[in-house]
């Protein structure tokens, strides 16, 4: 199925559906996987919230390392 250098080497879509569930691209087959609402993104507050209920006892480098993910997620809170 490959017609130009942006596009996928094949497309599979569903019977069933008629949808597509997935694509090869480079010789890798990726299953495409629906989102719900379940796994929306989460607020910065309850990542945060989140972050001490997993952290608390741990190394300080273990609190660090989670901060600078949240960050990295979210922001510092000033940037925001």
């Amino acid at each position: 199925m490959k017609t130009g250098d942006d596009t996928f080497d094949d497309i599979y879509i569903s019977k069933k559906t008629g949808k597509v569930v997935g694509v090869m691209l480079n010789g890798r087959e990726y299953k495409l996987v629906p989102i719900s609402k379940t796994n929306e993104p989460i607020s910065y507050e309850r990542a945060k919230a989140f972050y001490r209920a997993t952290v608390i006892g741990k190394a300080p480098e273990a609190i660090a390392y989670a901060l600078d993910i949240l960050h990295f997620i979210y922001g510092k809170e000033d940037e925001r």
